[in-house]
């Protein structure tokens, strides 16, 4: 709340009651009884332009049409603040009186979402979805409100029509690949964050690192439904994904990370119909076991992690696997070519 136009009140000019109003409006709360309230958006509004008035502020002896617009002044200044809740309250104000203002609709509907209201900033975003300006971005956020709410096969097809007139849109493809790992299809999954980290601009290492966990885990649930061409599309969309992150960054997990990617190549290319398994899955397991290498800082405690990880198990017939734990069982770092 901004004061700065107004002098403060003091005990001397102040009757009880405007004390007390002040202090509701400072606080947001009230009195009643022996405990308090949280003022509403509407009470907090009623108070506040009573005291303005009071205060030689002006609001409440504005004409209806500058008073409109003092709500939209005050919504932008409360969302630059982030301040959702008076965004609402000034803009359900604007609505109350220009319920088309599809404007200040969106606005509305973005600022109950961002509270987390999802079903109301649904039939605010709803409203809006037909419109030319606003139309594309509520459609988004009604999409995350679907997400938010676990109505995934609906959010499917609502970020489907958007990607029908974005094909190119890398946050849409990596939103509907959540809702399809949701509803248990890990290959659509797939092929949508394949396609996301394909498209610029490149994400940050840690949003990397975030997405190559999901990858990962879908590129396991595949394989163990014998789809064999999504999982070796998930392994391949993994390395593709840790090995944007430069060399010098790579951090002992990264390291084992694509070591899993490989592995999971390993076995993703053993189970389907490719020719020359045998000489293509030896070149990918010795790939896994150089990540290995590079992921190693203590013998014995490494040694115990790339045994228990399952995701590893398709590189244990392999010569080069075995003579990397036979070192780390004699408690040498091993070397890297």
């Amino acid at each position: 709340m901004d004061l700065s136009n107004s002098h403060n009140p003091t005990w001397s000019d102040q009757n009880t009651d405007a004390v007390r109003r002040w202090g509701e409006v400072i606080s947001g709360q009230r009195v009643v009884g022996a405990s308090l309230a949280v003022l509403s958006g509407t009470q907090w509004l009623d108070e506040w332009q009573s005291l303005s008035m009071a205060r030689n502020l002006g609001v409440a002896t504005m004409s209806p049409v500058q008073k409109l617009q003092w709500h939209r002044d005050e919504a932008a200044r409360s969302r630059a603040d982030e301040n959702w809740q008076a965004v609402v309250s000034h803009l359900d104000r604007v609505l109350e009186a220009e319920p088309q203002d599809i404007a200040s609709r969106y606005a509305g509907g973005f600022a109950t979402y961002s509270l987390k209201n999802y079903n109301a900033a649904m039939a605010d975003l709803e409203q809006c979805r037909g419109d030319a300006n606003f139309g594309a971005e509520s459609r988004h956020y009604y999409a995350h409100c679907l997400i938010s709410l676990h109505q995934y096969a609906e959010s499917i097809d609502e970020l489907t029509q958007l990607l029908e007139e974005s094909p190119a849109n890398a946050h849409f493809l990596y939103l509907r690949a959540i809702c399809f790992e949701q509803v248990d299809n890990p290959a659509a999954a797939i092929r949508d964050i394949d396609r996301s980290y394909q498209i610029p601009p490149q994400a940050s290492a840690s949003s990397i690192r975030s997405a190559a966990l999901r990858i990962r885990n879908l590129t396991i649930a595949a394989t163990k439904q014998h789809a064999w061409d999504a999982g070796l599309q998930g392994a391949n969309c993994l390395l593709r994904v840790l090995n944007s992150i430069a060399e010098t960054e790579r951090t002992n997990t990264d390291h084992f990370n694509l070591a899993c990617g490989w592995s999971l190549s390993v076995g993703a290319t053993a189970g389907g119909t490719s020719p020359e398994i045998a000489s293509k899955t030896a070149v990918l397991s010795e790939n896994a076991v150089r990540e290995l290498r590079l992921s190693i800082s203590d013998p014995t405690t490494d040694r115990q992690r790339i045994i228990a990880d399952s995701d590893l198990d398709d590189l244990h017939e392999f010569p080069a696997y075995q003579q990397l734990i036979a070192e780390l069982a004699a408690g040498q770092m091993p070397a890297v070519d």
